[in-house]
C-alpha cells in the first residue's frame, strides 16, 4: 500500500481465510491466511444456523446501525 488515501467509494480487498463463529455464540471472526482476526462481528443477541435452501454457498447478512471503522495496513489486494 503506497498511497495512504482512499476516495470514497473505492473498493478495498483484504484476503482472508476463513470465517469461525459458535452457534449459540455472539461473536463471528474472520480470520485473515496468517491466522489474525481481520473482522470481528458481535450481536446482542445469538448466531442461529438452518440450512440454506436456495443457495449452494453459506452466507448471513448483518446490518449494522452507524459507521464501521476499519484500520487498514499494508496487507491490501492490489
Amino acid at each position: 500500500m503506497e498511497n495512504n488515501t482512499f476516495e470514497q467509494g473505492e473498493r478495498l480487498q483484504i484476503k482472508a481465510a476463513v470465517l469461525e463463529f459458535n452457534v449459540g455464540g455472539n461473536t463471528m471472526w474472520v480470520q485473515s491466511p496468517d491466522g489474525g482476526t481481520i473482522f470481528r462481528i458481535k450481536c446482542s443477541g445469538k448466531i442461529t444456523v438452518d440450512q440454506c435452501q436456495n443457495s449452494p454457498i453459506s452466507h448471513s447478512d448483518v446490518m449494522v446501525t452507524g459507521d464501521i471503522h476499519f484500520c487498514v495496513s499494508n496487507d491490501l489486494i492490489e
